[in-house]
């Protein structure tokens, strides 16, 4: 038993990769009896904030921390927070998303918290940028690193990019696996997630799904020209992006463009997600980076065949042809010739699912995850 304190913080309290993370820890670490306190900056769809309330899980809202870069006001923010975790006196400050684990990591040292972790998922300096922003990405992140006690990458790809960059010490670096519960999922049946989504029956054709912010590096471009292509030898197959955000528009305007939108449906985001996957004939990551995506470990988990492309830490999850489908980055062609595949070899896809679902239940439970952190807390 114990009543040690810890700050879990992350940037923004919207629900994506980071924010699943930390609400799994934060209730688990609850139920073994740590005081958890969840803190991120305003936002105006706080979905973090209101599943952490209904646990009743103590969440703070710190103003001043945005995503945006603002010198004076990362500064404040900083003060703001060293101020908090002084008068808190906390155990452990674990650090989530690029922004908080940056000024995070500054105000936890001055304010002598005595284990600083960050969590990586997914360096800002692996995305496709030019090389300036890249540079200060890479700089930033090792400022911020003479600042933590240790980093966690949720992938062998991330730590060994760290490595790579210098970031940090290896001594410093341990790669933990996102873990989930697969029985506590509640997958509705296939009839069930259908009407949720299209409002009606599941259609008589296959149906391949997508759980995906609309953001350059989720790659949706390459699922809808993908789309098109297997629409060609399968004009009954209905497409489903379930996500929200800024890049809808370029997404909508592409599958009109293409004369595919009676083949689509956006549902826009709906809260746990992950509970329709069943739904779908087959699931596709079109991702151009990743850490280590939660769609693909519940794709996976429910039992959907499933294709992604071959980044971040992906091939941890999937190894080709045995448990799923992997594919090139940016590559429409190899997308679809693999969802074809699948939808045109029952006993493929059958094979792979069942392996898949195999693969999850083995190495990527959430105890193993639990434990892990654990032992980086106690070390």
């Amino acid at each position: 038993m114990t009543n040690k304190k810890v700050l879990i913080l992350v940037t923004r309290p919207v629900w994506g990769g980071a924010q699943h993370y930390v609400f799994d820890l934060a209730r688990h670490l609850q139920a073994h009896s740590f005081r958890v306190c969840v803190g991120f900056g305003p936002d105006k769809s706080p979905v973090l904030w209101e599943k952490l309330d209904r646990l009743g899980i103590r969440a703070v809202v710190f103003r001043l921390l945005a995503r945006q870069i603002n010198p004076w006001r990362d500064l404040f923010c900083i003060f703001s927070l060293r101020r908090f975790m002084r008068v808190e006196k906390f155990y452990v400050v674990h650090l989530n998303s690029s922004k908080a684990g940056v000024l995070g990591a500054i105000a936890a040292k001055l304010a002598g918290v005595p284990r600083v972790v960050f969590t990586a998922h997914g360096f800002a300096f692996n995305e496709r940028v030019g090389f300036f922003r890249k540079f200060f990405y890479i700089l930033a992140e090792r400022i911020a690193s003479w600042f933590r006690d240790k980093v966690i990458t949720v992938s062998q790809y991330d730590r060994a990019a760290a490595l790579r960059h210098k970031i940090s010490r290896a001594d410093k670096l341990v790669a933990i696996h996102n873990g989930i519960l697969p029985n506590e999922a509640g997958f509705l049946s296939r009839e069930e997630a259908g009407k949720k989504i299209f409002g009606h029956t599941v259609p008589k054709g296959p149906v391949i799904g997508c759980i995906a912010d609309f953001t350059r590096n989720k790659g949706l471009e390459f699922f809808v020209a993908a789309a098109a292509e297997v629409l060609k030898s399968h004009p009954g197959a209905m497409f489903v992006v379930i996500g929200e955000g800024e890049g809808r528009v370029l997404i909508e305007d592409q599958i009109k463009r293409l004369n595919l939108s009676s083949s689509f449906a956006l549902t826009g985001f709906i809260s746990d997600a992950e509970i329709y996957q069943k739904a779908f004939d087959a699931y596709v990551c079109s991702s151009l980076k990743e850490g280590l995506p939660y769609a693909v470990l519940y794709s996976l988990a429910a039992g959907v065949p499933t294709v992604a492309t071959r980044v971040g830490g992906i091939p941890e999850i999937i190894t080709n042809a045995e448990s799923g489908l992997l594919v090139p980055p940016a590559d429409s062609r190899a997308l679809a010739t693999a969802i074809l595949e699948l939808l045109e070899n029952p006993e493929l896809a059958a094979n792979l699912a069942a392996a898949g679902k195999e693969k999850i239940k083995k190495d990527f439970s959430m105890e193993e995850m639990l434990n892990k952190t654990l032992k980086v807390y106690a070390q």
